[in-house]
């Protein structure tokens, strides 16, 4: 399937380079063989790996004699996958930017079919495509477009809609307007950009054709780690939008089942009575007080927890007046007194 070249929106694909000397040559290999070549550029950025991936990289790029434009930036320092993919945004001129990870590879149809649906759609902000494995769309679940805010927010916020960066065509105006560089130091981070970018986007388009070859790399960061670990980046995470929302002037419901959602990963990994511990040890006092009131509330149904977690949040941090309606043995009663929406 090919998209008449007058009509192809110039798209930045950003590759992170990160000891992957097994699989770059296949990643770029699947750029070039894209059906649709105009207006492409391909970005790699080199994050200082010990083999010999960049040696890979630059030789293909050295022998490559097609249309697709590539550049290779280098970090002085191992930077970590956020700063690098901050780096390629830094560097995009595309209309839109395209996050590949260098372990993983496109179809050769990949960006011809996302960009079908951005021509379709042009004033979406985000098309999100089809994954080989885990993130497959229905056209059942999802609309083909939609700029029902509170749906995609709430989409965005309890991860029915994916949270991978990759397989996104992104608008890169949205992303600079927006200030929406990848929080760095965190290793979820892609599921902190989805929180952030829930915060601003207006409209989402889909593309029901697989688009992104995942690749399942048992050394990889993520792959690599183990449980306790894994809970502490998700109690991360849990912090950072914790005091995203102190520091915010409204607080939507969707937001709370976002924190609600990494609790339960912190819990799924370490148990309910380690993870309320190490929920704890964030250090952020209002929380504190809302997970150790919450472990009286087992009883209660899911959408009261909700509810009631709402509530704590709005007492402590928005409405001090009402402090009073957050006594644990009076909260389940009152919660109802309480505005929620």
């Amino acid at each position: 399937m090919k998209v008449d070249k007058q009509i192809v929106p110039k798209v930045s694909i950003i590759i992170p380079v990160y000891n992957v000397e097994t699989y770059i040559e296949e990643c770029l290999n699947s750029v070039i063989e894209q059906t649709c070549k105009s207006g492409l550029e391909c970005i790699l950025v080199d994050d200082c790996g010990i083999d010999n991936s960049v040696s890979i990289a630059e030789q293909f790029i050295r022998q490559y004699k097609g249309p697709i434009s590539f550049s290779l930036l280098h970090h002085e320092r191992n930077k970590g996958l956020s700063a690098a993919r901050n780096t390629g945004i830094r560097e995009a001129k595309g209309e839109y930017v395209y996050f590949l990870d260098s372990d993983d590879k496109l179809y050769p149809d990949s960006m011809s079919d996302l960009l079908l649906v951005a021509n379709r759609y042009p004033d979406a902000d985000v098309i999100q495509g089809c994954t080989s494995s885990g993130f497959i769309l229905s056209r059942e679940k999802f609309p083909d477009y939609s700029n029902d805010v509170e749906w995609i927010r709430h989409g965005l916020c309890t991860i029915t809609i994916p949270d991978p960066a990759w397989n996104k065509l992104v608008k890169r105006d949205f992303v600079l307007k927006n200030n929406l560089f990848f929080a760095e130091g965190y290793l979820q981070e892609d599921t902190i950009w989805s929180y952030q970018i829930q915060k601003y986007i207006s409209s989402i388009a889909f593309c029901f054709e697989t688009t992104y070859w995942y690749r399942y790399n048992p050394n990889g960061i993520m792959n690599g780690m183990g449980a306790m670990r894994e809970a502490k980046s998700f109690a991360r995470v849990f912090n950072y939008a914790c005091d995203d929302l102190i520091n915010g002037e409204k607080i939507e419901p969707y937001e709370i089942q976002y924190l609600i959602w990494c609790a339960k990963r912190v819990f799924g990994y370490i148990g309910k009575q380690e993870g309320n511990k190490l929920l704890a040890s964030q250090n952020n006092p209002t929380f504190n007080k809302a997970l150790k009131w919450s472990s009286g509330l087992s009883r209660v149904h899911s959408e009261r927890i909700r509810k009631i977690l709402l509530v704590i949040i709005k007492a402590c941090i928005l409405k001090p007046t009402i402090r009073r309606l957050c006594d644990k043995d009076n909260l389940v009663k009152n919660y109802k007194s309480v505005e929620i929406s």
